[in-house]
């Protein structure tokens, strides 16, 4: 269960990462453009799909430039574009009664899109949470009832037309009720318009359902009549439609954009289960689609780690470059979650980014492994304060020559430092 980083600088020994050993199985790779990180990540992943207790490693694929060299016949690419056809539905939620449900995806969801574009104002983001918490009630989903989770999640598409729906009711200065059943009743005025274009016969069925839908939306609306008790739900709506349509308008543009990107509602995922690599092609994906997919997918592969049980084994691994545009300060991010609660379930996770000041306080305290492939020469006092070394240490470091790295053990009394390393045995120097 060991990955080799390198040979030390002073005697050539090979310094690895030991997954049965080291304290946990994350680790952090940093170096500015042109350092060596696409290498080392091929060359971590070679190695990682070569352990026996290893089943899968997921990796992200931001620049479309990793896995060239860890061959066909133990890697599975998935292209996700606005024309491919594969994708995710972000309103998906999970059965776990303790990690999953819809009150728990809605906060995720808010959280997500929060990181994208402008940040959503509270107003928006309590209006937000209602819409999806009576969209998920609307299929049969209950907040409070965990046998109803596992039902057909609704989609982005299905989130649009709820709130496009709730728009038209504020415009119509009636209620959401009386605005679905006219939504049906032109649905059905569509259909028998479209078959009394070609065809003479079976107009009969289509014309009686028009009526139907049409006796139901009068008594949609008789009844929103009856309704109003105090002569002042007129007034109410007015204020409501004032208030609402422009915010409701700002959330469903957000909503159209991530919809019209085609990679998340629910499109779906065919990897080679036989590979142990799957790779998520993201390369033609805006940085706030990446931002969504990514967060949706981490949280995904975390619930499918928790129910594969406690192990004390590395099992899966997840692979992020570009690791900064995707991880935040928020303690509750999926990020954070894995980084400190996801080695007893036997899933670790490798961030690679172009400097150590990109990643929070927890996360370097909860990674195991780090390695720093390179600095750029105006950094390297912040670097060196960051992670307590000299300054002159970071000056030995060449481009896909050397390194710095440490691992840390999860026994408390083995020591741990920095070690000097080379990528070449040749390079090392013989004591």
């Amino acid at each position: 269960m060991k990955v080799n980083l390198g040979y030390l600088s002073w005697g050539g020994n090979p310094f690895y990462w030991d997954l049965k050993e080291s304290a946990n199985f994350h680790g952090i790779l940093t170096g500015y453009s042109g350092s060596g990180k696409t290498y080392s990540i091929n060359k971590i992943i070679q190695q990682m799909i070569n352990v026996p207790s290893v089943e899968r490693v997921y990796v992200f694929d931001v620049h479309g430039d990793i896995g060239e060299n860890i061959g066909k016949s133990n890697i599975s690419t998935v292209d996700f574009s606005e024309t491919a056809g594969n994708g995710i539905n972000i309103l998906e939620i999970s059965p776990n009664r303790q990690y999953g449900g819809p009150r728990k995806r809605i906060n995720e969801v808010i959280k997500t899109i929060n990181k994208t574009g402008t940040k959503l104002g509270p107003r928006q983001i309590a209006s937000l949470s209602r819409y999806l918490k009576s969209l998920y009630a609307s299929k049969g989903i209950k907040m409070k009832d965990p046998s109803t989770w596992n039902r057909k999640s609704p989609t982005l598409y299905d989130l649009r037309i709820f709130m496009e729906t709730s728009l038209n009711a504020l415009e119509l200065t009636a209620d959401l009720n009386v605005a679905q059943q006219l939504e049906i009743v032109n649905r059905a005025a569509k259909t028998m318009a479209s078959q009394s274009e070609n065809a003479e016969e079976g107009i009969t069925e289509a014309e009686q359902k028009l009526e139907e839908c049409k006796l139901e939306a009068k008594e949609a609306y008789s009844l929103f009549i009856d309704n109003i008790k105090t002569g002042e739900e007129f007034e109410k709506i007015l204020e409501m439609k004032k208030n609402a349509s422009k915010m409701v308008e700002s959330l469903l543009d957000r909503i159209q954009l991530l919809e019209d990107s085609g990679v998340f509602n629910g499109g779906g995922i065919s990897f080679d289960a036989s590979k142990k690599v799957f790779r998520f092609d993201l390369k033609t994906l805006s940085l706030d689609e990446k931002i969504v997919f990514i967060d949706t997918m981490a949280k995904k592969i975390y619930d499918h780690s928790i129910s594969k049980g406690i192990t004390d084994r590395a099992r899966e691994f997840i692979i992020i470059d570009e690791a900064s545009d995707f991880i935040d300060n928020d303690k509750d991010s999926i990020y954070n979650k894995i980084a400190i609660g996801s080695r007893k379930y036997g899933l670790g996770i490798l961030f690679a980014s172009q400097s150590i000041h990109h990643f929070s306080d927890d996360i370097l305290m909860n990674t195991a492994m780090k390695l720093v492939l390179g600095v750029d020469n105006l950094y390297t006092k912040q670097v060196a304060d960051r992670i307590r070394v000299k300054e002159d240490l970071l000056k030995y470091l060449k481009p896909k020559v050397s390194a710095l790295s440490m691992v840390r053990s999860k026994d408390a009394e083995a020591p741990e430092g920095w070690q000097k390393i080379v990528f070449d045995k040749k390079m090392a120097k013989q004591n």
